[in-house]
């Protein structure tokens, strides 16, 4: 009977008529009786939202953000807390301009002074990474006859075609295997800027035969 009724004034009082009668049960309506099956797509505004809702939908969900949804150089360091970026969030292999490079961080990123000891692998060091000059040369020392000293420079090697003065700096020399066990060792800087002197003392009784001997240096700049 009442849909009936519904009907009857619908057609009798028109368009105007059922707008009143369908607001007039819209204010009665039960409490979340209205789900979204009854809500017509795309009709709600902002204004139909809670503000609490509005700040929930603007709040980005923890880990959401992948590497897809960042364009490049979009983060920049002022984006990345201290400490965030650890060795493994690091890549080993970098894409840079379409191609392969090895180590992603390269001394560009690293700002000057930030490393300490703590920060480089042990061993990881090698005479590239501290010395001024380096590298490996093969002299004859001797004969060293009893109770003296024979001397001599290496010539031609990477100061001295630099024409580098290395007097002021520290030189490390190690000779090879096949030093004279009879003799002692010691190298000190010469009278000649850019190269280093080689000393070799025979404190035995009997003369130390001539031997070609192989040496490592390194020389390391002081400041």
């Amino acid at each position: 009977m009442a849909v009936a009724l519904i009907a009857l004034f619908v057609a009798l009082g028109g368009p105007a008529q059922a707008e009143r009668v369908v607001n007039g049960v819209a204010a009665k309506l039960k409490r979340g009786s209205v789900t979204s099956k009854q809500v017509r797509d795309h009709s709600l505004q902002l204004a139909d939202l809670s503000r609490k809702t509005v700040r929930k939908l603007e709040r980005t969900p923890r880990s959401s953000v992948s590497e897809r949804q960042l364009r490049n150089g979009a983060v920049t360091p002022g984006k990345i807390a201290r400490g965030a970026v650890r060795s493994a969030a690091i890549a080993d292999r970098a894409v840079k301009g379409g191609d392969i490079a090895l180590g992603a961080v390269g001394s560009l990123e690293v700002a000057d002074g930030s490393l300490t000891g703590a920060d480089i692998t042990d061993g990881g060091l090698d005479a590239r990474d501290i010395g001024r000059f380096w590298g490996r040369f093969t002299i004859t020392v001797g004969p060293v006859a009893k109770d003296t000293c024979w001397q001599g420079d290496p010539v031609g090697l990477a100061p001295e075609r630099s024409q580098f003065d290395i007097s002021g700096d520290v030189i490390k020399v190690t000779p090879g295997a096949a030093w004279p066990s009879a003799l002692t060792f010691a190298a000190r800087v010469s009278t000649t800027p850019s190269r280093f002197t080689i000393i070799a003392c025979n404190p035995t009784l009997t003369t130390v035969a001539a031997v070609s001997v192989p040496f490592n240096y390194i020389v390391i700049d002081v400041p």
